[in-house]
């Protein structure tokens, strides 16, 4: 009897002890998801998903416009001693030209430096090769995913659309480089010209090169000045843009740090609770049980892919619990075409492969939870804005 009464009294303190580690759990939980709540609230009114990433791309920024500033003051001198060089030069050869002639030259060398500037120009083509690389990269994907018939026939028609656009953009680029390449030899043939010149003739000639040098060092300074303005009103901007934002990531990476701790205590807590569970299976008598879990792993549990409308397409190795929103935000975020209304996740099962439609908007906003975790494998598609499906 004595026995019985013992066991029945470990019993019930085991029920009392599971009682209280369920309800502290179920606290836990229910802090968790109010913290979430709140530091997805934080960020979407902030804009800063990735408070540490986003602040180190503020730096390098800065940093890389300090660099441009440096290169554009040492050619301002550069500059500044060859037009001086040049005014000593066109004193020297002045009384030798007429006024009318010296007009005249300058008319011509005017024309002569307008030109070389406008061959100077650059075009956009570095610029339309990224974006068809990007769009091409995107049609693969996504007919990968329609001969999976995980993709329908009009969002196929529509990456192959943008992906005609985007190459006719690019021919349409290069054939104007080379336009301004045929120009830029013309003026150099020019420019060869006057050398030719200035061995026959002498001042006459000599004043030419002299003007033209002249001209075209003044409007390079020009631009160079215009840069560096330029750089100097990007520089203040971003300080004061990365003294605002900094107090604001330091404030998000301590409410993540607070969930990642709550997170840590609940698996402690699941970990007890099945623990508990057991001794009660096997009739053990209660013990306290402590139990550490890590919120990141060792080694990356698998990998997913985001395609489309992302800053960082690519794929990433999932390293902790990841949801939709996380995932994207591990990808650079949205362009400005992005339709997060309908992002897409393939998910590979073991008979076929499945699709998610996920409305992150509803995330953002709160309407929806995120509660959506991606798995090894997975493909996250972002699909434009205004597609035809």
């Amino acid at each position: 009897i004595a026995v019985a009464r013992l066991f029945e009294r470990a019993q019930s303190g085991q029920m009392f002890a599971l009682k209280a580690i369920r309800e502290e759990r179920e606290i836990t939980t229910a802090e968790i998801r109010a913290s979430e709540s709140e530091l997805a609230a934080e960020r979407r009114d902030s804009g800063m998903y990735d408070p540490a990433k986003e602040m180190d791309s503020l730096v390098s920024r800065l940093n890389s416009y300090k660099e441009e500033l440096i290169q554009a003051e040492m050619k301002n001198a550069v500059l500044g001693a060859k037009l001086e060089l040049f005014s000593k030069k066109a004193a020297q050869v002045k009384d030798t030209v007429s006024a009318e002639e010296i007009a005249a030259l300058e008319k011509t060398a005017q024309q002569l430096a307008t030109q070389l500037s406008e061959a100077k120009q650059g075009s956009k083509l570095a610029r339309c090769q990224i974006i068809l690389m990007q769009k091409e990269s995107e049609l693969k994907g996504v007919s990968q995913l329609h001969k999976q018939s995980l993709v329908s026939e009009g969002e196929l028609k529509t990456a192959e659309a943008e992906y005609e656009l985007a190459r006719n953009d690019y021919e349409a680029a290069k054939s104007a480089a080379v336009r301004l390449t045929e120009r830029l030899g013309k003026v150099r043939d020019d420019l060869a010209k006057a050398k030719e010149k200035l061995a026959e003739t002498g001042g006459l000639a000599l004043a030419t090169i002299i003007a033209e040098k002249t001209l075209e060092c003044e409007s390079e300074l020009a631009g160079t000045e215009v840069k560096r303005r330029y750089l100097l009103e990007k520089i203040n901007n971003l300080e004061k843009e990365i003294a605002e934002r900094g107090s604001t990531a330091a404030q998000l990476e301590r409410r993540k740090a607070e969930i990642d701790g709550l997170k840590k205590r609940l698996a402690g807590l699941l970990d007890s609770e099945s623990a508990a569970r057991a001794q009660m299976r096997d009739g053990m008598l209660p013990q306290i049980v402590m139990v550490e879990s890590l919120e990141r792993l060792t080694e990356p549990a698998g990998a997913y892919s985001v395609i489309g409308e992302v800053r960082s397409p690519g794929s990433y190795d999932i390293l902790t619990r990841t949801t939709v929103l996380k995932a994207l935000a591990t990808a650079g975020g949205y362009t400005d075409y992005a339709d997060d209304r309908s992002v897409v996740v393939v998910r590979y099962g073991k008979d076929h492969p499945e699709r998610h439609n996920i409305d992150v908007n509803a995330i953002l906003k709160g309407k929806a939870p995120d509660d959506f975790i991606v798995r090894p494998g997975d493909i996250i598609w972002v699909p434009s804005k205004g597609r035809l499906f």
